[in-house]
């Protein structure tokens, strides 16, 4: 529920005989925006006129034999008294009158002063904005509950935020220090729907927001774990982990001998390009002529060229003969 303070400078208030009943004064330090409208003079009105479900008057307590007194009516309605209490000190910012709950619609409140030599001081009022009970028809007139005007007791007289006091008011009287009053003594009901309401929209919002970013954490890890498991995968192709070395395939000739071809490591081989036959292939037909030895009674003739197939030779020297 919004409310927001007219000044007693603003001219929604209007005041008559302003300059002959009503004069500006104010310390500069205490009231609000350091001003205060005063009447010492009977019968001096001041009329404003607003929109909202409340309002509430505030004004300053002086020191002072005379006890002002004033009355509040809103809308024609029944007037409601306060009496001013006696203090030691001056006391700023005191709440002098508090509405009942209005109907939704215009409203129009009247302050007046009903004792001569009162200091009456009017510093702000404050209204309340949003209507809290239908106005869909017309109620009974509006009951306005009087405040006490015992000077003994302030029921309704709490302070409002950021009152100053030269000095501790009695016992019996209310502090000063407190914030504004809340609507306690107001009548009627409050709908706290439309509140709970808003209350909820920056809960929901935040889940939103939480979720949101959880869902890109989630995507962020998922994505570096498989980016880790592609990459383990590649160093396992080229790199083997049981350190075999590469196998050899055995050739035979028509002839039936067995033929061996050299391998070399990591897939290289000696290649002469000036050489019409590389060394390894003069080797393996060497090996697959079988020789024998001097010591050995009989021999066997090396195979001619015609007899060595290209097949016969292993797979890397395919290309070169």
């Amino acid at each position: 529920m919004g409310s927001r303070q007219i000044d007693d400078t603003d001219p929604a208030i209007v005041y008559t005989n302003e300059g002959i009943d009503w004069g500006r004064y104010g310390d500069g330090t205490h009231e609000y925006n350091n001003t205060a409208t005063l009447s010492v003079k009977q019968g001096a009105t001041a009329r404003f006129t607003f929109e909202g479900s409340s309002v509430a008057v505030y004004g300053t307590v002086g020191v002072n034999d005379i006890l002002a007194v004033s009355s509040y009516t809103i809308d024609g309605g029944s007037p409601v008294n306060y009496t001013m209490p006696r203090v030691s000190s001056n006391q700023y910012r005191h709440l002098f009158f508090q509405s009942p709950t209005l109907p939704r619609g215009t409203h129009t409140l009247v302050i007046q002063t009903l004792v001569d030599d009162g200091y009456y001081w009017l510093d702000f009022l404050t209204v309340t904005s949003e209507a809290v009970t239908s106005a869909s028809s017309p109620g009974p007139p509006t009951t306005i509950i009087p405040p006490s005007t015992s000077t003994s007791s302030l029921s309704t007289g709490s302070p409002a935020p950021d009152s100053t006091t030269s000095s501790s008011p009695p016992p019996n009287q209310a502090s000063t220090s407190s914030d504004i009053p809340s609507q306690g003594t107001q009548l009627g009901t409050v709908d706290s729907t439309s509140s709970e309401k808003r209350d909820m929209t920056p809960l929901i919002a935040g889940l939103s927001s939480a979720l949101a970013v959880l869902a890109i954490l989630i995507a962020i890890v998922a994505w570096i774990l498989i980016m880790k498991r592609r990459r383990r995968k590649m160093m396992t192709k080229d790199d083997p982990a049981d350190g075999s070395e590469p196998s050899t395939t055995q050739i035979t000739s028509s002839g039936g001998n067995t033929v061996t071809p050299f391998v070399q490591n990591q897939g290289y081989m000696n290649y002469d390009p000036m050489d019409p036959q590389p060394t390894s292939a003069r080797s393996a037909k060497s090996s697959a002529m079988g020789w024998h030895s001097p010591n050995q009674s009989t021999s066997t003739p090396p195979p001619s060229s015609r007899d060595i197939r290209a097949s016969d030779l292993p797979p890397a020297y395919m290309n070169e003969v």
